[in-house]
C-alpha cells in the first residue's frame, strides 16, 4: 500500500495541469486615465475570455514596464510580449514607410482607418515582421495632434510660434523635424515628464489630440490650443513573433478579433472625446485658434525635406495615401 502510494506520488500531473498561461504583458506609455489605456484593458479582457486559462494579460500604462522608445527592443528580444508604438518608432528599421508619420499625411479618423486596414496597411504590416518580428494586430486612432500653449499668440503661421519650446517624442528625427516645421524649437522628453516641464517653464508648449492633452493635466495649464491638426495620431498594437507563434492557429484568430474590437471602442471614444472636449476647454477659459493650415502644411513639408526624411520614402507612397477614399 505504502509502495504504491509512493508510485502515484511520482506520477506525472495530467498535461493540462502542467501547462501555465501564456503571458501577455501589454506596455503603454499612455496614463490610466488616458483612452488608450481603457481600450488595451478592454483587450486584455476579450484575449483572457476568448482563451480562459491559456493566456494572461495584464496592462502596464504609463511606461510603468518600459520607457517610450524602448518597447520596440524589448519585444524583439522576449522581454515584452506587446506595446503601442507609434508611427516614428518602426523608421530607423523600416525608413521607407516614414510616409506614415508625415505631417497632414492623413485628413482624417476614417480616412486613417481605412488607409491602414487596406492594402496599404497590411503591406507595412507585413514589412514589419518580416523585418522586425512584429505582428500588427490593428491600428489604434488616438486623436488628431494641435499645439498646446501656456501663453496665447495671434499669428496664425509657424512664424508666430518662433522661439517657443515644444516638447517632442524621444528617439525620432521624424518627430523633430515636424516640430521644426510647426515654427518650435524641439525638446526631446517622454510624456511621464511633460507636466512638471511645463508647469516649471521648461517648455513652452505640447503637442496632443484634445483627450491625451486632458488625461495627462496638460489642459491645466495652458491658455490655448491651436488647431493645427498636424499629425492624425495611431499607434499600432503589435504583438511579438514569439508570442503569436505559441498559439494555434484558432488562438491568433481570437488575439485578432479581441484587438480589432477593442480599437473599434478606442474610436468611438476618442472621437467622441474630441468632440465634447471642444466646449469643456472652451469653459474652463481656454481658447482656440485656427491658423492657416496650408502654412503649416507646407513648413513641415518643407522641414522634413531639408532634413532628408522623405529621401528615405518609398516613392508615391505618401499620394497612395492621399488617394485613398473613404465611404
Amino acid at each position: 500500500m505504502l509502495r504504491a502510494a509512493a508510485a502515484a506520488a511520482v506520477l506525472p500531473l495530467p498535461a493540462f495541469a502542467q501547462q501555465q498561461p501564456l503571458q501577455l504583458r501589454i506596455s503603454t506609455v499612455a496614463p490610466e486615465a488616458e483612452p488608450t489605456t481603457r481600450a488595451l484593458r478592454s483587450f486584455a479582457q476579450k484575449v483572457e475570455a476568448a482563451l480562459p486559462g491559456r493566456v494572461k494579460a495584464d496592462v502596464f500604462p504609463g511606461g510603468s514596464l518600459f520607457r517610450q522608445g524602448t518597447e520596440i527592443t524589448a519585444i524583439q528580444r522576449g522581454q515584452l510580449e506587446s506595446a503601442t508604438p507609434l508611427f516614428f518608432e518602426f523608421d530607423q528599421q523600416l525608413p521607407q514607410w516614414g510616409a506614415l508619420g508625415a505631417p497632414f499625411a492623413f485628413r482624417d479618423g476614417p480616412h486613417l482607418l481605412a488607409t491602414m486596414r487596406g492594402e496599404i496597411g497590411q503591406a507595412f504590416y507585413a514589412a514589419a515582421q518580416q523585418t522586425m518580428q512584429l505582428v500588427a494586430l490593428d491600428i489604434g486612432y488616438i486623436g488628431t495632434r494641435h499645439v498646446n500653449l501656456r501663453t496665447p499668440v495671434t499669428g496664425r503661421t509657424p512664424d508666430a510660434l518662433q522661439g517657443l519650446k515644444l516638447r517632442v517624442q524621444p528617439g525620432g528625427r521624424a518627430a523633430v523635424a515636424i516640430g521644426r516645421g510647426l515654427g518650435l524649437t524641439p525638446v526631446p522628453m517622454p510624456v511621464t515628464e511633460v507636466y512638471v516641464a511645463l508647469r516649471s517653464g521648461l517648455i513652452d508648449a505640447t503637442e496632443s489630440p484634445l483627450p491625451v492633452t486632458e488625461a495627462t493635466r496638460v489642459s491645466e495649464l495652458i491658455q490655448q490650443v491651436v488647431l493645427t491638426g498636424h499629425l492624425v495620431q495611431p499607434f499600432v498594437l503589435v504583438v511579438g513573433e514569439q508570442f503569436m507563434g505559441r498559439l494555434d492557429e484558432a488562438g491568433r484568430t481570437a488575439v485578432r478579433q479581441a484587438a480589432r474590437a477593442a480599437m473599434d471602442e478606442l474610436y468611438a471614444e476618442t472621437s467622441g472625446a474630441e468632440r465634447s472636449l471642444v466646449g469643456t476647454f472652451e469653459g474652463r477659459g481656454i481658447r482656440f485658434l485656427t491658423p492657416d493650415r496650408d502654412a503649416f502644411r507646407t513648413s513641415c513639408m518643407r522641414q522634413m525635406e531639408q532634413e532628408g526624411l522623405t529621401a528615405r520614402w518609398q516613392a508615391g507612397l505618401l499620394d497612395r495615401i492621399g488617394g485613398v477614399r473613404t465611404s
